[in-house]
């Protein structure tokens, strides 16, 4: 898919996929952040810094721990579908984050934030849960939704936007860790 220039097409399915797939993901945490709404604010927001600071341990090599994923990628046969449609199935299977392998700590690191840092107020965690998830959605389009503007074509991601887009996202979870605390 990123070995060719993308269409507006293409560009907009992966969009669409990756949003529907991380506001998936996004509404499963919620429903999960409500069974740790009995714990205290505090103690949520320690356990956060807490594993985020264990996953920027685990960013710089310092440390190794396996952390939950599926150990395979998203299959071969959805990119013998149309590109339109296989731009839509691809970014909706790596949006959730659920269904291929993850090679960087910050999907987690925005998990624990729906997990442990929502506001206690059920419209408020909604938006914010929907915010985080879209957040992910954005991050994961915009190298396909730059193909539609760029002269060369990008066919694999940059290492540096990948660790700055790490780093980025393990700094601002470590900021509402703080916030909420």
């Amino acid at each position: 898919m990123l070995n060719q220039r993308a269409s507006p097409a293409v560009a907009g399915n992966y969009l669409l996929g990756a949003t529907l797939g991380a506001l998936l993901s996004a509404s499963a945490l919620f429903v999960m952040s409500g069974l740790l709404s009995p714990i205290p604010t505090t103690v949520r927001a320690t356990v956060l810094l807490i594993g985020v600071a264990a996953l920027a341990a685990r960013s710089t090599g310092r440390v190794s721990f396996p952390l939950p994923q599926n150990g395979r990628q998203i299959p071969r046969e959805v990119f013998l579908l149309n590109p339109a449609r296989a731009a839509f199935r691809f970014s909706f299977e790596l949006g959730t984050s659920v269904r291929t392998y993850i090679t960087k700590n910050a999907p987690y690191a925005a998990a624990l934030v729906i997990l442990l840092a929502l506001p206690t107020a059920t419209g408020s965690a909604l938006w914010s849960a929907a915010l985080v998830g879209l957040g992910f959605a954005a991050g994961r389009t915009w190298i396909v939704a730059t193909q539609l503007v760029r002269d060369t074509v990008i066919v694999e991601h940059p290492a540096w936007a990948l660790h700055a887009a790490n780093w980025l996202t393990l700094g601002l979870c470590v900021l509402v860790a703080l916030r909420r605390i």
